[in-house]
């Protein structure tokens, strides 16, 4: 769901979120419970200026960022890094307002599954053969390592989202960097001297892995069950 605000609206978001929350009431009562609810698996953000559009999916994660022409008169270098961030929360608000909707017309609210760290980790899983099989014993010194690695990646891991120190997460080009401390965004931050009023494309191109690097709560959900 898109929706732009006025042009002359000093925050792009306030009639974006109006109409968003209209549509959704309404959409969520005629659905009957049980049934997919639609428009619901690509949810949009923008920011005050609207020129800076989030889309994000039901669990709140990035799927896509664009920054429109107008991104440089509206906020210039100076500004932009706080706008994709501004978006991104607009986006991730109008998350909560249809899972409470969902909840309020007797819909179960499913978000979409993100990425599993052991798989990530361990890789596909690994088929044990029969008791008798002379692969067996193999197989289970297999799964065994799998497993020891799976949990000193979490330890690792765990270690580096706890640690206070400041650290960057920045795009491959370097346009774009996110700020973290422990598991928390503390802001972002771009590269004004390499950026022009036609470099839109290339910012969302390099920030979008790298939110979708800062903010990959599956990843933070997943290890606090560790």
């Amino acid at each position: 769901m898109r929706l732009h605000g006025h042009q002359n609206d000093p925050d792009a978001r306030t009639q974006d979120s109006e109409i968003f929350v209209q549509n959704l009431e309404e959409t969520v009562a005629a659905t009957q419970p049980g049934t997919p609810v639609p428009n619901l698996s690509r949810i949009d953000g923008v920011d005050a200026s609207g020129t800076i559009h989030c889309t994000v999916d039901l669990a709140g994660a990035l799927l896509d960022l664009q920054i429109d022409p107008g991104w440089w008169s509206a906020l210039g270098p100076e500004r932009v890094a706080a706008g994709v961030l501004e978006a991104l929360e607009h986006a991730r608000t109008k998350v909560v307002v249809a899972v409470m909707a969902l909840n309020r017309h007797g819909h179960q609210a499913q978000p979409a599954p993100g990425p599993d760290f052991a798989a990530q980790v361990a890789g596909p899983p690994i088929d044990v053969p029969h008791l008798d099989s002379p692969d067996f014993e193999r197989t289970i010194e297999a799964k065994i390592a799998r497993g020891f690695a799976v949990l000193e990646a979490a330890r690792r891991l765990r270690q580096r989202l706890d640690d206070p120190q400041r650290r960057i997460v920045s795009g491959p080009r370097g346009l774009f960097r996110v700020v973290v401390v422990g598991t928390a965004v503390q802001g972002a931050e771009v590269d004004q001297d390499r950026l022009g009023p036609y470099g839109g494309n290339q910012l969302a191109d390099d920030a979008r892995p790298a939110l979708q690097e800062a903010y990959d709560y599956s990843r933070l959900t997943h290890l606090r069950g560790i």
